[in-house]
């Protein structure tokens, strides 16, 4: 059985279902006890390149990772171990047939058979990019056609990123809340009752695209965006969140969905940029078109805002690939949700840019027009 304490009882939990649970996975997730694999789902097998989950059961996930990051995935372990939950972070892993391959994994503490265990969850990057390659290939493609066609990609490929972010977190929540005392109790669901809300935006937001219909904008208070987006994105973690808002701030003419995703992505590479802890430095203005010296943009009133971080900062060289969703400097980075910021903000007629100095930080200015 899979057992959790509950507020002072005992919960327990059918363990073939669970594991029937995880067997519908689209990703990729293994439990490991002592340093071996006792679980395997069938997208395990397919990552790793085995003919059966069963011959990756007794393997250490460490030395199932490239050398480059086992040491990164030991502090993971030791991480999930002590109650940290975690954002999926991308190391590099060792296939048993094949190169290696470009993936996210996130490491979650639960109780098997009544011990202390750890569940893994692995997510392929390397076919999914594949695949938006070979959608958007064309030999005499039509320009503004093909553009269109690799932003869409790009956006749709960004929501799945997000929407299954979400929902992992709804799970280790749910997890966490098994586990949690009573005072700790309310905290994990409501993190989990958000993740809900949010997790119904984003499919909602993938059935409009399918549809080929566009987000409803409506005039929106982006100071409760900010909280919200930048408590969701930091908790549990070392990050601290400081605010400088002119008050009153115009309202902004925006999807509320989308607003959601692109704090919470920028948010979320700030604390990322920074694994070690610090501030991340908002601050918020109203400007005219005028007033603006970032860019060219129509005339109109716009709300100015910047997100700063002090991580370890970005090369100038590598500072115009930024929203590529094919690239990342670090190894828990995510180049899709910078390139899901990049689709939105366009499509609000907005503008973003971003700065970095090498062990400084990274700044992203972004312009999003008013509700007028």
């Amino acid at each position: 059985m899979m057992q959790a304490a509950k507020t002072g009882a005992t919960v327990e939990l059918d363990e073939a279902q669970y594991c029937q649970l995880l067997e519908r996975s689209a990703d990729a997730v293994l439990i490991q006890w002592r340093n071996h694999c006792v679980f395997a789902n069938g997208a395990a097998a397919r990552l790793f390149g085995a003919p059966s989950a069963e011959k990756i059961l007794g393997r250490d996930i460490v030395a199932m990772t490239h050398p480059d990051f086992r040491e990164f995935v030991k502090q993971r372990i030791e991480l999930a171990y002590g109650g940290k939950h975690e954002k999926f972070q991308k190391i590099k892993i060792h296939r048993l047939v094949g190169h290696p391959v470009d993936i996210e994994i996130m490491a979650l503490a639960i109780n098997y058979q009544g011990l202390p265990a750890l569940q893994v969850v692995l997510r392929d990057l390397t076919s999914g990019r594949a695949a938006a390659e070979t959608c958007c290939e064309d030999k005499n493609p039509s320009r503004p056609a093909h553009d269109r066609l690799k932003a869409l990609t790009s956006l749709v490929e960004g929501l799945a990123h997000d929407l299954n972010n979400v929902l992992m977190s709804i799970l280790g929540n749910i997890t966490l809340a098994a586990a949690s005392d009573a005072d700790e109790l309310p905290h994990s669901l409501a993190v989990a009752e958000q993740g809900c809300y949010q997790a119904h935006t984003l499919v909602r937001q993938l059935q409009m695209l399918a549809q080929g219909k566009t987000p409803p904008k409506k005039p929106l208070d982006i100071v409760k965006i900010l909280k919200e987006a930048a408590r969701q994105a930091v908790t549990r973690s070392n990050t601290g969140v400081e605010f400088e808002l002119a008050e009153p701030l115009w309202q902004v003419e925006a999807n509320l969905g989308q607003m959601y995703q692109v704090f919470g992505n920028l948010f979320l590479n700030a604390a990322q940029a920074m694994p070690t802890g610090g501030v991340v430095r908002v601050q918020a203005k109203n400007l005219e078109a005028a007033e603006i010296s970032h860019g060219s943009l129509p005339p109109g009133r716009y709300v100015a805002l910047t997100v700063a971080d002090q991580g370890v900062g970005i090369a100038s060289e590598y500072l115009p690939k930024v929203f590529d969703p094919a690239f990342t400097t670090k190894p828990q980075g995510k180049g899709l949700g910078l390139a899901t910021v990049l689709a939105i903000v366009k499509n609000h007629q907005g503008h973003i840019l971003v700065e970095s100095e090498l062990g400084r930080g990274t700044t992203f200015h972004l312009f999003l027009r008013t509700s007028d």
